[in-house]
């Protein structure tokens, strides 16, 4: 009899075994009940797991289960009992939907055996956004048909809701201006590149290589996003066999390889955003020559596709101020200091009297500045602590950038900052002059030992004028202050033609 009762209770415990089992990471439901144990505790039909995303199916008993997937990334699906699981190949945003089948009450206009209405079925599709992040997924649940299309009886499967309204809520969820999206069935896969471009009324110039491998499937008038007024053409370019395909539309070109009846992403190693000016980096000279372009100055050309930062299709200011900020934010991130300038600058006001306003200005290898104002000074000279702020201010710091042209003065930053190393037994030398109420003003090569932060005074000028013995640095000094890096241009050619006098006389 106990064996009766521990066999009874050890079959009780069967499906609860079936309920844990489902639940971690890589194992899916097989089962009616591992499905509707999956469904009650994971409310939007979805689990996270380390590297990819569980879709449950909407409907354990629907027809024509499937899951359609827009993005300009790379990602696997694979199917499973009742579910996809979804693995996202690179960081970005994917707009996953997952089909189910929705049931509508609709009134006859006669009753039918005394009953005045019917159920039709209908397949309707269920939203994700998907962002991956440093490889960490994030899942975003948008709702049943997230970009709210209405009811349409002609929808009969999931290629029928590749429409303005999908595609308008594709381009406000993941804004590229082309991408991949695939259509996965039970057994079968279809695959379109999508592809934004100007609004034309009869339809842009569409350009295939070769029709065996892909054809155009027509286009969409659609918006940047759900609910924009703006209109775009979204052209459909549809797999039809494996192999490398060449695609024009309008006067863009896409390289195109379809694999296993998928689109691949397009190669864009080649593409650097902000790069406008095709020369393969994305500096200041790009920022000058694209206000050049909006400017209309004769022979200026731009690579459009690299300038387009808002992805409109149109290049205007608002990409210009986008590029500048994406340009400041770059200089500051790659941004190594080489120069440190400590200004204790003297003034006068009826307020303070005289008084000593502080100021720094990190200069970096590439020329630019990072200024930051510290105002009235009332405490002494402490030109380490300010060094050791370097990286602070040139994060938030004002920002001015060397002329374009001036790359002499960026090598020789460069050929001073590497070879610190001989400098540092240099004798500081005090010369004749000096500005009396003019203040300090110091400038401090900035270097690294052993992984630590060092600098070596290179010159002082203000109340009294001093530079290292060294006739390089003397020529860099004088160079910078040429190009309002250092001191008061004008104050430091008068110190330096009384030297000269000086020298002459005796």
């Amino acid at each position: 009899m106990k064996k009766l009762i521990s066999l009874m209770a050890g079959l009780a415990l069967l499906p609860c075994a079936n309920f844990t089992a489902y639940a971690e990471y890589n194992i899916y439901p097989q089962t009616a009940f591992e499905y509707e144990s999956f469904r009650n505790s994971y409310y939007d039909m979805y689990r996270v797991d380390e590297d990819s995303v569980y879709f449950l199916d909407r409907d354990i008993y629907a027809e024509g289960t499937g899951l359609i997937v827009s993005s300009d990334n790379e990602s696997e699906v694979k199917r499973e009992t009742h579910g996809f699981i979804f693995k996202p190949e690179n960081d970005g945003n994917y707009l996953v939907s997952v089909s189910g089948t929705e049931q509508l009450y609709v009134w006859l206009e006669e009753p039918v055996d005394g009953v005045p209405e019917t159920v039709v079925s209908y397949p309707e599709i269920y939203s994700y956004i998907v962002e991956v992040k440093n490889g960490e997924i994030k899942v975003d649940y948008k709702g049943q048909s997230g970009f709210n299309a209405p009811y349409d009886s002609k929808k009969e499967n999931l290629t029928d809701f590749l429409d303005k309204n999908y595609f308008s809520y594709t381009n406000g969820s993941i804004g590229v201006e082309s991408y991949i999206t695939n259509v996965y069935s039970e057994n079968d896969v279809v695959s379109y590149f999508c592809v934004n471009s100007a609004y034309s009324e009869k339809g842009g110039n569409v350009e295939i290589s070769n029709e065996e491998i892909a054809v155009c499937d027509g286009f969409e008038w659609v918006s940047s996003a759900i609910g924009f007024t703006d209109i775009m053409n979204l052209y459909k370019i549809k797999a039809i066999a494996d192999g490398d395909v060449n695609v024009k539309i309008d006067n863009k070109e896409f390289n195109l390889t379809v694999s296993n009846k998928i689109f691949r992403c397009p190669n864009n190693d080649d593409i650097i955003q902000g790069d406008v000016n095709g020369d393969g980096e994305f500096n200041i000279a790009d920022a000058v020559t694209l206000q050049e372009w909006l400017l209309n100055k004769p022979d200026i050309k731009i690579l459009a596709e690299n300038a387009d930062f808002n992805n409109d299709n149109i290049i205007d200011v608002f990409d210009f101020c986008m590029m500048k900020e994406s340009l400041s934010d770059k200089l500051r991130n790659e941004a190594v200091p080489a120069l440190a300038v400590i200004n204790y600058d003297t003034y006068c006001n009826e307020e303070y009297g005289w008084y000593t306003n502080l100021s720094v200005n990190m200069i970096d290898f590439g020329g630019n500045e990072y200024s930051e104002d510290f105002g009235r000074h009332t405490g002494g000279e402490d030109n380490e602590k300010f060094i050791s702020m370097a990286d602070e201010i040139i994060q938030n710091g004002h920002q001015k950038y060397l002329d374009i042209e001036n790359n002499d003065l960026v090598n020789d930053i460069k050929y001073i900052s590497e070879n610190a190393e001989k400098y540092k037994n240099c004798e500081m030398i005090r010369n004749i002059g000096g500005w009396e109420d003019y203040g300090e003003n110091y400038l401090c090569l900035l270097y690294n030992e052993n992984g630590e932060r060092k600098y070596i005074e290179l010159c002082r000028f203000g109340g009294e004028f001093a530079w290292l013995d060294n006739e390089e640095i003397q020529q860099f000094v004088t160079k910078l202050v040429e190009n309002n890096l250092f001191a008061d241009k004008h104050s430091f050619e008068i110190t330096l033609e009384y030297m000269a006098e000086n020298t002459a006389q005796n």
